[in-house]
C-alpha cells in the first residue's frame, strides 16, 4: 500500500493533517471474526482486500486477537462499498461518498452494525 501524507513534525512525532491512499485505489480493511468473511479457519483476523476489474481478491491476511468486535474501513461510492471481503454485507451507511469506518459485533452468525462514520 502506498500513501501520501501532509503534516508536520512535532517533537518526536508527526501530526497528520491529511492522508491520501495512492495505491491500491480500491481496497477494504476488515478486523474481526473469520467466520463473518468466509474465513472460518481463522477465529479472528485482519484482512485487506482489493478490487480490480470487478473482482475482489485478498491482498493480505493475518491472525488477530479473538473477540466479537468488527471493524471495517472501505470506500462508499454512494451506491456500494468497494472491495468488500466475501460474506460481508453492511447496509448503506447514510453518509456522503468517501472512506467510511464501520463498527459492529459478530453474534449468532451475523454482523450487527452499530455505527458508521467518515474515516479518518
Amino acid at each position: 500500500m502506498a500513501v501520501e501524507v501532509e503534516g508536520s513534525w512535532e517533537g518526536k512525532g508527526f501530526r497528520l493533517q491529511q492522508l491520501k491512499i495512492v495505491a491500491p485505489a480500491r481496497f477494504a480493511y476488515y478486523r474481526g471474526p473469520g467466520a463473518a468473511v468466509d474465513q472460518g479457519s481463522y477465529r479472528a483476523l485482519e484482512l485487506w482486500t482489493v478490487e480490480d476489474g470487478g473482482t475482489v481478491r485478498t491482498l493480505a491476511l493475518r491472525a488477530a486477537p479473538e473477540g466479537a468486535s468488527v471493524v471495517l474501513v472501505a470506500y462508499w461510492d454512494g451506491q456500494r462499498f468497494l472491495a468488500l471481503p466475501s460474506g460481508l454485507r453492511p447496509p448503506p451507511p447514510g453518509l456522503a461518498p468517501g472512506w467510511v469506518e464501520g463498527i459492529g459485533v459478530y453474534r449468532e452468525g451475523r454482523v450487527t452494525w452499530m455505527r458508521f462514520r467518515p474515516f479518518p
